[in-house]
């Protein structure tokens, strides 16, 4: 009884279990490796490399190598030691699902690796404009609007902090993306393989501060109140000499 179980353990052992598709996002005119994760654990007579509807990419059986060539051929390289398959200079033809097969001693054919492969250009760099809403007490706040392709966001910013009020939902799954950080706006587009970044400074929108960081709006305010106390020192001083001059005119006249 114990020979059967210990036969049925080992064929359980090295029989590879199909593995879960993997979704990869390559910048195009990149190089991207698909692996056979464990591969060296493989019991196998042959395995192969396939592109969308089985065309045969690469057919490997320990003792030759067969690359099949396809219209709109993928530059490729096989490794015959990890049996993964690297892509070079990718580009959307690239894009699709590849799948190592393996082929066991009974001749079934098992998948241990799948990639779903999708090949993007970097996204476009954004157009960014701005609108002053308010500048009080030195903070400015101002209306962000920003756009790449046919995808734009709106926010509401100061000059260290934004606030998302409204955006589209790209088809392509571009993301936009608005911060500010010491007095500048950032505008980024992304998608899964790269970031592109327009960047402008408050500086033409917000009000010019003054000396020691006030802002012109808030130091035209001290400026009046200033004059406005001189002129009512003015005032008081004047009035009180005035008395004076009134007593003693006084004093004169009885003597």
């Amino acid at each position: 009884m114990e020979r059967p179980l210990l036969i049925v353990a080992l064929f359980l052992s090295t029989t590879p279990v199909s593995r879960a598709e993997e979704d990869l996002f390559v910048l195009k005119g990149d190089s991207v490796r698909l692996d056979v994760k464990r591969h060296e654990e493989l019991q196998f007579h042959g395995i192969s490399w396939r592109f969308n509807d089985n065309t045969r990419r690469v057919d490997y059986n320990r003792k030759h190598q067969f690359t099949d060539k396809f219209e709109n051929s993928i530059m490729s390289e096989f490794d015959n030691t990890s049996f993964s398959l690297l892509l070079k200079n990718v580009t959307q033809n690239s894009s699709g699902i590849y799948t190592a097969m393996i082929t066991d001693g009974g001749g079934q054919k098992k998948a241990v690796a799948t990639y779903r492969l999708t090949v993007q250009e970097a996204p476009p760099i954004p157009q960014v404009s701005m609108a002053l809403l308010s500048s009080d007490g030195g903070v400015c706040n101002m209306s962000v609007n920003c756009s790449a392709e046919d995808t734009w966001a709106s926010y509401t910013c100061d000059h260290a902090h934004c606030t998302q009020v409204e955006n589209t939902t790209s088809p392509t799954g571009l993301n936009l993306i608005v911060t500010a950080t010491n007095n500048t706006i950032h505008c980024n587009s992304s998608n899964r393989v790269a970031t592109k970044t327009q960047s402008n400074s408050t500086k033409d929108i917000c009000p010019p501060e003054g000396p020691g960081g006030i802002s012109s709006a808030k130091l035209r305010s001290i400026r009046t109140t200033g004059n406005l106390i001189i002129v009512i020192i003015i005032i008081i001083v004047s009035v009180i000499l005035c008395r004076r001059n009134r007593r003693a005119h006084g004093s004169t006249v009885q003597h």
